[in-house]
């Protein structure tokens, strides 16, 4: 919420956002609202202001083009639909009306003396450092707005903005705060650990067999062998049948000339293009191009005239959504300048054409596989529903799984084992994967029945009958030797090393340094640690952020505390340097903080006017909008 209106907050709303904003309602479409409205397409009320359709449309128009910008590829509008762009438009437009009618209610208004000044202070409307009204005129008309309806759009605009500004200025933090928090997240520390490596300790020897078995027993849930059933499967899908089809060359080669345009490529074109503010502008800059100077350097010397340039990279034939564009684009000489064309958008243009690809066809040896194989789909899906009722036919008839699937030339997968994720006796994913919805039916059904046939999610149907069933259980000793004897030695490498630093630690607390407490054991080493912030991971010398954070509980040459679990054993942490956090950056926390805060305070105010001017939803419009497809002209 308040998108559009929290990202202006940090810019200086003048002139050039005037003429911006201009220039976008006209892209938008939308200004016949500006000369009363259509009658019968309000969408939504708030406070007695209206949100109408044209309006809501423009703006989703926008939004829409912003999103097939970004993401490189044209989306379709039931997909930006379908992701939720028509909500978040209507969520925008009800804040601002919300904040309109908070104005209004409180009898706040931007008089006429201001708005004459902020429109004849808009270097767009000036000649000469001086505001004109004919160039005004010109502007104004030329994206389709009335004057009066221009005017109550700047209007209404800076009074929204006023009104944000004087709701977030309440929105300060203390520089105190700032200080302190900056200073808690930039302190550094720096230390010692003195890590005993559990793989180096002494004194762990090898387990019995009643150590290993008393071990078992107390973990048993983590070696307990899982239900493993045997099945035999029967899938029936068009990709099953389609590599036995045989397709005739003659369909083939009719496939691939009924499918031409599939297989062709269309001509494209490499186009720049060039945009200014009227025809006689747009004259001048297309005869210095036609004389043969680069288009970049004819817009960069005009562009205080307001010329602009913007390459639009490669044009195929057939792909651009403004054809009147297209159509110019295609008409120019490759090499050469179009004719001035007016965009669905209102604005005057020419483009300039770099390049052409010429149009081109896939040859038939190439296509012939693929067309082969599509056809072969479509005639294994046609000719599948008729096999799957002779083989349920057959297995109604007394035939087994097995020989009905080779009458109707079917192949079955017959699995020894396996669990109810996937996975073979080993613990390895079963390859092939089998479908969820048949280890479904697998674990779902009884011992020696054939199931019903069943849908696969990605088509096609499957048959299974279930074989064997071996119930979960306890696995014995000698099932799992191997690994009971590598838990066992690691849980038991892992206690001495607790008990070596435990010891250490008793002599570091006596007097010793950590180094010299390490001498004569091969298992221990002191490792330097930091200068380290209090989010490091301690991922230096693998000591884990629970280092990290011993090393901020403690005060510097303060004795170690009881030792510490580690990735690779057991330490203990001396802090030796407390390193006081910078100043250069706090500014920059400050501002961040301010704006988060900022932020918050207008989501709370949104929330508030939306209580205290809630929406009136006009359902048979709002469905209107809110469909898929684009409305009727």
């Amino acid at each position: 919420m308040f998108d559009m209106i929290k990202k202006s907050l940090g810019k200086v709303i003048g002139g050039a956002f005037v003429v911006l904003l201009v220039l976008s309602f006209a892209i938008w479409g939308i200004g016949d609202v500006f000369r009363g409205g259509t009658g019968g397409n309000t969408l939504v009320t708030v406070g007695g202001l209206d949100i109408d359709l044209p309006e809501a449309e423009g703006l989703l128009d926008q939004e829409l083009r912003n999103m097939r910008q970004r993401s490189g590829r044209f989306i379709e509008r039931d997909q930006a639909m379908a992701m939720g762009l028509g909500q978040r438009v209507l969520s925008e437009l009800i804040s601002d009306r919300s904040v309109e009618a908070h104005a209004r209610s409180l009898g706040l208004i931007v008089d006429d003396a201001t708005l004459a000044r902020m429109v004849s202070a808009n270097p767009a409307f000036q000649v000469g450092g001086r505001f004109d009204k004919a160039r005004f005129d010109q502007l104004i008309r030329s994206n389709g707005l009335t004057e009066q309806g221009y005017l109550q759009l700047v209007r209404r605009d800076e009074l929204r903005r006023l009104m944000i500004l004087s709701v977030s200025a309440a929105a300060s933090v203390p520089k105190t705060a700032t200080d302190l928090l900056w200073a808690y997240r930039n302190e550094q520390r720096k230390g010692r650990v003195l890590l005993v490596q559990s793989s180096k300790v002494d004194g762990v020897a090898d387990p019995t067999d009643e150590q290993l078995a008393a071990f078992l027993k107390e973990h048993q849930a983590e070696y307990r062998a899982p239900e493993y059933r045997g099945i035999t499967v029967l899938t029936m899908r068009p990709e099953d049948l389609a590599p036995e089809i045989q397709i005739p060359e003659d369909r083939l080669r009719q496939s691939y000339d009924e499918r031409a345009a599939e297989f062709t490529k269309p001509a494209s074109r490499s186009v720049l293009q060039i945009g200014g503010p009227d025809e006689a502008v747009l004259a001048q800059a297309r005869t210095r191009i036609q004389a043969g100077e680069p288009a970049e350097a004819v817009a960069s010397s005009m562009a205080g005239q307001g010329v602009t340039l913007q390459d639009l990279g490669s044009i195929a034939k057939g792909s651009f959504p403004d054809q009147t564009v297209e159509a110019a684009i295609f008409a120019a000489p490759v090499g050469g300048v179009s004719e001035t064309t007016r965009t669905g958008f209102g604005n005057e243009v020419i483009f300039v054409i770099r390049s052409e690809t010429p149009e081109s066809r896939v040859p038939f040896e190439e296509a012939r596989q693929q067309i082969r194989d599509q056809m072969a789909l479509a005639q294994a899906a046609d000719d599948l529903p008729n096999l799957e009722n002779a083989v349920q036919d057959q297995i109604a008839g007394g035939a087994s799984l097995d020989e009905a699937a080779k009458s109707g030339g079917f192949e079955i997968r017959k699995i020894d084992k396996i669990d109810q994720a996937g996975n073979d006796p080993a613990g390895n994913p079963l390859e092939p994967p089998l479908d969820d919805a048949v280890l479904q039916a697998a674990f779902n059904g009884a011992e020696g029945v054939t199931s019903p046939m069943n849908a696969l999610p990605d088509g096609g149907n499957f048959i299974l009958r279930v074989d064997a069933v071996e119930p979960e259980r306890d696995r014995r000793l000698d099932e799992v030797r191997d690994e009971v004897r590598d838990a066992w030695l690691a849980k038991a490498r892992s206690d001495r090393a607790k008990e070596v630093a435990t010891e250490l630690r008793t002599a570091v607390a006596g007097g010793q340094s950590l180094e010299q407490a390490a001498q004569g054991h091969a298992a221990a080493e002191v490792l330097p640690v930091g200068p380290v912030k209090r989010d490091d991971l301690g991922e230096a010398n693998d000591i884990g952020p629970q280092t990290v954070e011993r090393l901020f509980a403690a005060k510097p040459g303060q004795p170690p505390g009881e030792p510490l679990e580690m990735p690779n054993g057991y330490g203990i942490v001396m802090t030796d340097e407390v390193i006081p956090a910078s100043q250069e950056g706090a500014d920059a926390l400050a501002t961040e903080i301010s704006g988060e805060v900022t932020s918050d305070v207008i989501e709370q105010y949104d929330q508030a006017l939306r209580d205290r001017f809630p929406p009136v939803v006009h359902e048979r419009a709002l469905a209107n909008f809110m469909r898929a497809t684009s409305p009727a002209p």
